[in-house]
């Protein structure tokens, strides 16, 4: 756990304005340092007293002290005044905690708010965060054995430069142009009051209340005083011009766009439901999960599909089914204090030659979330306590690592021989997370500090690297990672970002909801959207090249449940889960709300559907169906039942 402290130099403070010039990151030292809302601030919710808290997002250096990106500054609010009957402006006043330095327990540092600007005028941090992710995978992978003999790595169509920068010290892109003292960009009609003395607070006013969102910089002076004697009563300096910002470099050409989906694959863009040639095959076992302590909650209310279920094949002959029992869980003091989300999940492994019980065993699973992964060789990765654990046959423990913090996130690479996890480590004390907390709302994480950490499929490290910001880890191909931006009229651009921290264009794509991007263990990419009017969802299987595979479309009761692909045998399912009424996870979806699942079975080569089979009862969890390592068959759990299906053999068929 660490504490936010300054290491500072001696000297006495007060706000100077010609100190207020965002410099150039060449620079040793800063003036000004710019931070980031964390939670919200709206005055109509405010009282006296309450907490608010900042990130910084910059260096700031003054002699021997230090801010870093990522360190928390805590506020409070000194007063609120509505604007009512005889008051003609709203206002609030906020004023910084002083930090005691640490080394300098004589000396305090006062950061001052001296001007505002409104989120959605904010420099890309997308673009931040990819340039930290670039300099930690360059670092770590960039030059290894997997980078250099991973399938499909673009070199020569690539563009960007390598990354060397420390991505543990991200700072906020420079702002295009320089602040003003009390300057207040993007929130009309608010002005500010800078304070008279180091001590006193800032001024925020305007005729209406007064609202900030999330993500709005608080630009900050910070001053050094005595902590040993009273602040001196001394006047800011006169309001001085910043110098003039240094003329912009020609910014290079954009790239060109990449073109919509519309190219396809040689063989043609294949239609999903275009007849199967194979339906519903052979039902060989379905075991009721309920003797085994299986019990489908009908009146749950779903914001997403759930991750309290899932089934892997171990091998080509053994089947894993887990699933939370919902017992009566008894925390640790620790686990009370950390808030962790406790499950017991229970494993069975299950013969798919005779559909009986091998073995059953209870984990206990600390976090909410995916705990289940599949690995090369037929094998899984599990989150079980604190440790990854890879499992094979027979549910025998082959490798551990135990997670040094909380698993963030996990993804495993398509080749399924590369671990990517971010790992958190606790910054504040309980009680400054608890605060924190409180302020930022339900729904809404603390920052901590992060380690983006590399394993391979033995578990063994390939190298891990600190961050101060959560790295925005998206989907995994094995040559690099898949990114989406949002761009203007509901269009998304996807792109690549290999292990060298270059970049390509795979595809430009539309959808008018958020678009769902997964990787398939055959290299394939699977995006999933919505139609202008919302009232289809649509589904694509994309090449890395980014021509098309597969297309397909479905009624807004639907939802794309999971994809499952076998990298040797040329194949890859979609299961899609229908509801008895449009689907809302907003607003929340009742479990029995969901009634079939369908389960579709096509060749990686030319998208041709291979199988197809229909379930009466419909999974609410993500991971509810998978394919055996030889293609032959198919699991599906639907409603408490878990089914085996014979689909045939899949590699012998013409493609």
């Amino acid at each position: 756990m660490r504490r936010h402290s300054f290491v500072v130099s001696v000297g006495w403070g007060v706000v100077v304005a010609g100190l207020l010039c965002l410099c150039s990151p060449a620079h040793a030292e800063v003036a000004s340092v710019t931070t980031k809302l964390l939670g919200r601030i709206d005055s109509r919710r405010l009282a006296a007293g309450n907490p608010f808290f900042v990130n910084a997002l910059s260096d700031w250096k003054q002699g021997l002290c230090k801010l870093r990106p990522g360190d928390t500054l805590e506020g409070r609010v000194v007063s609120v005044e509505h604007a009512v009957s005889g008051v003609r402006r709203e206002q609030i006043q906020l004023r910084f905690l002083p930090q005691v330095c640490a080394g300098q327990e004589t000396l305090l540092a006062i950061p001052i708010l001296v001007a505002l600007q409104s989120p959605q005028l904010r420099s890309d941090d997308s673009a931040l965060s990819r340039t930290a992710l670039a300099g930690a995978f360059s670092s770590m992978i960039g030059a290894s054995h997997y980078a250099s003999s991973a399938a499909g790595s673009p070199s020569a169509s690539s563009r960007g430069n390598s990354i060397s920068r420390d991505a543990g010290h991200m700072a906020d892109a420079p702002l295009e142009h320089p602040f003003h003292m009390a300057e207040v960009r993007g929130f009309p009609g608010v002005t500010l009051s800078l304070p008279t003395f180091t001590t006193d607070p800032t001024g925020v006013s305007s005729s209406h209340a007064l609202l900030f969102e999330p993500e709005t910089r608080f630009v900050l002076v910070i001053r050094l005083i005595s902590a040993t004697s009273p602040p001196p009563n001394v006047a800011p300096a006169p309001i001085s011009t910043p110098p003039a910002w240094p003329a912009a470099v020609a910014a290079a050409p954009p790239p060109e766009e990449p073109a919509d989906l519309e190219k396809c694959v040689d063989s043609g863009c294949a239609l999903a439901d275009s007849p199967a040639l194979l339906k519903d095959g052979q039902l060989e076992h379905q075991l009721s999960l309920q003797t085994l302590g299986y019990r489908l909650r009908s009146n749950r209310v779903l914001r997403s599909l759930g991750e309290d279920a899932a089934v892997r094949f171990i091998g080509d002959d053994q089947l894993l089914v887990t699933f939370n029992t919902h017992p009566l869980i008894r925390r640790s003091q620790a686990e009370v204090d950390q808030q962790n989300d406790t499950r017991i999940i229970r494993s069975v492994l299950i013969s798919a030659d005779s559909g009986k019980v091998l073995h059953m065993q209870d984990w206990r699973v600390l976090q909410d979330g995916p705990y289940l992964w599949p690995l090369a060789s037929g094998r899984v990765l599990a989150h079980v306590e604190h440790a990854l654990t890879v499992y094979g046959p027979d549910l025998k423990v082959e490798r551990q690592w135990t997670v040094p913090g909380s698993l963030a996130s996990l993804r495993v690479a398509p080749s399924r021989k590369l671990i990517v996890a971010v790992v958190i480590h606790e910054r504040h004390t309980p009680e400054q997370h608890r605060r924190l907390q409180e302020f930022l709302g339900p729904g809404r994480d603390v920052d901590e500090d992060y380690d983006l950490t590399v394993l391979d499929d033995q578990l063994n490290l390939v190298g891990t690297k600190r961050m101060m910001a959560k790295p925005d880890l998206t989907e995994v191909l094995d040559s690099g990672l898949i990114l989406s931006e949002p761009k203007t009229r509901q269009r998304w651009k996807i792109r690549e970002m290999n292990w060298d921290g270059k970049e390509r264009d795979i595809v430009q794509i539309s959808s008018s909801c958020p678009l769902r991007v997964e990787s398939l263990p055959t290299n394939l990419i699977l995006f999933a959207g919505c139609s202008a009017d919302a009232s289809l969802i649509w589904y694509k299987v994309i090449r890395t090249d980014g021509k098309v595979l597969l297309t397909g479309s479905a009624a807004n009761n639907n939802y794309l449940q999971a994809a499952d692909a076998l990298t040797q045998k040329g194949v890859f399912a979609i299961g899609i889960v229908e509801a008895t009424r449009p689907i809302d996870f907003g607003n929340g979806m009742l479990t029995s709300e969901f009634q079939k699942v369908r389960v579709s079975v096509y060749s990686t080569s030319n998208g041709q559907r291979l199988y197809e089979t229909q379930s009466p009862s419909g999974s609410v969890d993500r991971q509810s169906f998978a394919l055996s390592e030889s293609g032959e068959q198919l699991a599906i759990l639907s409603g408490d039942n878990i089914s085996l299906y014979k689909v045939g053999e899949i590699s012998h068929r013409p493609r």
